[in-house]
């Protein structure tokens, strides 16, 4: 096969990925892998590469000895991240704080918007029966606010006509 010749099925390419090493087939030298920095040698990245000698996309520019090694290497790496589980009593390395500034920023801007801060801000206002101060949130201050007298008063009010509702004759 002559260097412009492009492959002309899968298993022309499989076999030439498949040895100890790849040859580039613009300059005839073989290495482990086609890295990005010998590509540019000769002017093209991968992908112009692969268009140039038909191969696809999926398939990277490297001998099968590598793409073991880097399997094994990463399926260990993989393992040891799912396996480790700190210990009880474990201490671990601090991480470094944020910076005064960042962490004031953090604490007036970032945090206390939304509902957060309306729940955290403590208001009084009057009760909507009777006009006494009753202690409460600014997320909770729009809704109708009552003191316990008059949430009592208003329950038993309620609970009584739940009553009289259920002793109505039932049509038929």
């Amino acid at each position: 096969m002559t260097p412009a010749d492009p492959f002309d099925n899968l298993i022309e390419i499989r076999e030439y990925l498949a040895g100890d090493r790849v040859q580039c087939l613009v300059c005839g030298k073989k290495y482990l892998r086609l890295t990005h920095w010998h590509l540019i040698t000769h002017g093209m990245s991968a992908d112009e590469y692969r268009a140039q000698f038909g191969i696809p996309w999926t398939y990277s520019l490297t001998s099968a000895v590598s793409r073991a090694n880097t399997g094994r290497v990463q399926k260990a790496v993989n393992k040891a991240n799912l396996t480790y589980r700190r210990q009880v009593g474990q201490t671990t390395e601090n991480n470094r704080k944020a910076p005064i500034a960042a962490q004031n920023y953090w604490l007036d801007t970032i945090r206390p918007q939304g509902p957060l801060k309306s729940a955290q801000l403590r208001v009084i206002v009057p009760c909507d029966d009777c006009g006494v101060d009753v202690p409460t949130t600014e997320l909770t201050k729009v809704h109708g606010t009552r003191c316990k007298a008059c949430r009592v008063v208003a329950k038993a009010a309620r609970d009584q006509a739940k009553a009289a509702l259920l002793l109505l004759p039932r049509c038929a």
